[in-house]
């Protein structure tokens, strides 16, 4: 089962009992009409699976390219690490 699924059950069940998520965004590099990002993410939850509870950790990067086309600043490219 794919996380996303997991994840799914466990809402449809009303059983996440507490989410704590932290995102630490930084602007890497300016160059004209390109810029690349970094972010950064940890999350922890409490849920409970038959009765139990049990606690998850999870963690990981995004990379981000942006292009400024026609005056606005757009996502060109994302890369995500968890």
């Amino acid at each position: 089962m794919t996380m996303q699924k997991q994840l799914q059950v466990l809402l449809d069940k009303q059983a996440i009992t507490e989410v704590i998520n932290k995102h630490a965004r930084s602007l890497d590099r300016m160059d004209g009409d390109n810029a690349t990002a970094e972010s950064y993410v940890w999350a922890y939850q409490v849920h409970t699976e038959e009765g139990v509870d049990k606690e998850g950790i999870l963690g990981g990067r995004h990379y981000y390219k942006f292009e400024r086309r026609n005056g606005v600043w757009k996502i060109s490219h994302t890369l995500n690490r968890v």
